[in-house]
């Protein structure tokens, strides 16, 4: 696959399963909606108290797998969590 049909693919994918580590190290899994960015950065967005914000504050490890039934891509990497509060951005 190239570069530009990875990315393709990606973009071609709203939702992913992203994973992270409860405090206690249990793996904790949630569906959330992806943007993806000429550069392959990876986004999404949740609120401030959900689990996922707490478990990445504490290990920034995180699992996506982004795809459906035929392909798959799996990513295992850091988490840099950039913070936007409501009225920081445009809608």
């Amino acid at each position: 696959m190239t570069r530009p049909e990875l990315l393709q693919f990606l973009r071609d994918h709203s939702l992913a399963v992203q994973a992270s580590l409860s405090l206690s190290v249990a793996p904790q899994a949630a569906v959330v909606g992806i943007v993806v960015t000429d550069y392959f950065e990876v986004f999404f967005d949740t609120l401030e108290s959900s689990r996922k914000v707490q478990n990445l504050r504490r290990n920034p490890r995180i699992a996506l797998v982004i795809g459906g039934l035929t392909k798959e891509l799996r990513v295992n990497k850091c988490a840099i969590m950039l913070l936007a509060y409501k009225g920081d951005y445009a809608m």
